[in-house]
C-alpha cells in the first residue's frame, strides 16, 4: 500500500490581524547552469506569528519560484530559519 502523506491541521490567522510581507530576493541566474533566462513560476508563503508587547502582527516570508527556459529546471532560495518547524 502506498503511503500518503497529510497535510497538517493547523488553521490559518485570522484575517484581521495585520501582515507584513517579507520577500527575498530571488536569484539573478539558475543555479544550476548559469543562464539568465528564468521565469517566475510562483512563490510559496511561509506565515509566523510574532508578538509585539499588547500587539499581534503577521509575517509573510515569500520565496519566489524561477524556472530555467534553458536547462528546464527550478530555483528557489533557502528558506529561513524558524523556531517552530
Amino acid at each position: 500500500a502506498g503511503f500518503e502523506r497529510r497535510r497538517p491541521a493547523r488553521k490559518p490567522f485570522p484575517e484581521h490581524l495585520p501582515r507584513e510581507r517579507v520577500v527575498i530576493e530571488a536569484p539573478a541566474a539558475c543555479y544550476c547552469c548559469g543562464s539568465d533566462r528564468i521565469v517566475k513560476m510562483g512563490e510559496d508563503i511561509t506565515e509566523t506569528l510574532e508578538v509585539i508587547p499588547r500587539q499581534w502582527k503577521v509575517i509573510q516570508t515569500v520565496r519566489e519560484k524561477f524556472t530555467c527556459r534553458q536547462c528546464e529546471k527550478i530555483s528557489q532560495p533557502p528558506a529561513p530559519f524558524h523556531p517552530t518547524p
